[in-house]
């Protein structure tokens, strides 16, 4: 049975978390404080960390900076569940917040989204290919995650072009599937400054988008996509066919 910390100063959010996760199954050791969740980070050796960012005296950025020093401590996965924006985070440097695991903000997550998720990470295959997908359309977002998953893939998600890049430079993903037309940052803006980054510019991107016109696919390819595809001419398994034939050409 895995054991997760969960560090969470809300008693509410905590009993709520607390149940969740050994509904599905996890072993739960709580901390309501900073002081106490590294305690017990040290002396309870957690399989997964779930961390608060706003909390009293020692906060989250404290806990995650301590964490990734600590010999004892640094290997440990750490999740992110707070009421801040990614992009509104401050306290925490870039080197700290691509090791971080998950980034779950907590007015757009589920807990057992949340227990879903830890428990993938923590029964991955560690040579399944990796793909990142990044959509706004949380169905669609879904639908691929899960064909993507049962075909035997690690995957991660994300709701925006910025979010995108920066799970591109922590997760290292094997593809990323992209839309174009997102909020605070576009497909195409993601594609270009991820080529600019020597960490992420050889990641292969396939687009999956609305936008259908010739324009738009020599756009993309620009802007360095491996392929195009358009939502309403393509299936799920059709998207996952091509994902396959660009990994197996990388490969060879």
């Amino acid at each position: 049975m895995f054991k997760i910390l969960l560090i969470e100063d809300d008693l509410i959010l905590l009993k709520m978390y607390t149940e969740k996760l050994k509904v599905a199954g996890f072993e739960v050791i709580t901390a309501s404080s900073g002081e106490e969740g590294l305690k017990k980070a040290a002396g309870d050796h957690p399989d997964f960390i779930i961390l608060d960012l706003i909390m009293p005296k020692v906060d989250g950025a404290a806990v995650l900076k301590e964490l990734k020093g600590n010999p004892a401590t640094k290997d440990m996965p750490v999740g992110i569940l707070t009421v801040v924006h990614r992009d509104l985070v401050t306290g925490i440097t870039k080197e700290l917040m691509d090791q971080i695991v998950f980034f779950w903000q907590k007015d757009r997550t589920e807990p057992s989204d949340v227990a879903t998720q830890i428990k993938r990470y923590l029964n991955r295959n560690p040579d399944a290919p990796k793909i990142l997908i990044v959509e706004d359309d949380s169905f669609l977002l879904k639908m691929y995650s899960k064909k993507f998953e049962l075909d035997g893939f690690e995957v991660q998600t994300a709701a925006d072009g910025a979010e995108g890049l920066e799970k591109m430079k922590s997760f290292q993903p094997n593809l990323v599937l992209m839309d174009i037309m997102m909020p605070k940052m576009s497909g195409l803006e993601a594609m270009d400054k991820a080529r600019q980054d020597p960490t992420t510019k050889n990641i292969p991107v396939l687009v999956l988008t609305n936008l259908s016109t010739t324009d738009d696919a020599e756009a993309a390819v620009k802007k360095g996509a491996v392929g195009f595809l358009v939502k309403s001419d393509v299936t799920p398994s059709q998207v996952l066919s091509k994902a396959k034939e660009i990994l197996a050409k990388k490969e060879s």
